[in-house]
């Protein structure tokens, strides 16, 4: 799974390094979306009481999950373009260092063993239905 990002500074060193959290963050969105979106048609479908965790709880759980487990590296060169408001404009592209199906088992691992999600929904199908709902979001994105 693949993100660009875009940074803007003055100083080149520093639009690089926010055009790469700019992508990271990209990424983390998209599998947070995912993920959260899933769990809570899980718990719908499952009438699983998700009395550990609020909502909001729920969701920042998820978020630093995503990002304990996300690592990036970056594709290709770094596009820098002088503008006229004498910044620099790079653009970047990362994408996770472990296949998107093993971060998504890594995540899934984590959330049955803190019983977020059950053992009922079968490991497969939680990645399956995520990269399915990523290629939506990537699709909305265009």
């Amino acid at each position: 799974m693949r993100a660009v990002g875009l940074g803007n500074d003055y100083d080149e060193k520093e639009a690089r390094r926010e055009a790469i959290q700019d992508a990271q963050h990209t990424l983390a969105n998209y599998l947070e979306a995912s993920i959260v979106s899933l769990t809570k048609e899980y718990h719908k479908k499952a009438q699983v009481n998700a009395k550990k965790y609020s909502e909001t709880n729920f969701e920042r759980y998820v978020e630093t999950e995503v990002a304990q487990t996300v690592s990036t590296r970056m594709i290709g060169t770094p596009e820098i373009y002088d503008a006229s408001d004498a910044t620099v404009q790079v653009y970047v592209c990362v994408e996770l260092q472990k296949p998107t199906d093993q971060v998504l088992g890594d995540i899934y691992d984590q959330l049955t063993q803190d019983e977020i999600l059950g053992t009922d929904y079968d490991k497969m199908k939680f990645i399956q239905d995520n990269k399915d709902r990523l290629q939506e979001l990537r699709e909305k994105a265009k």
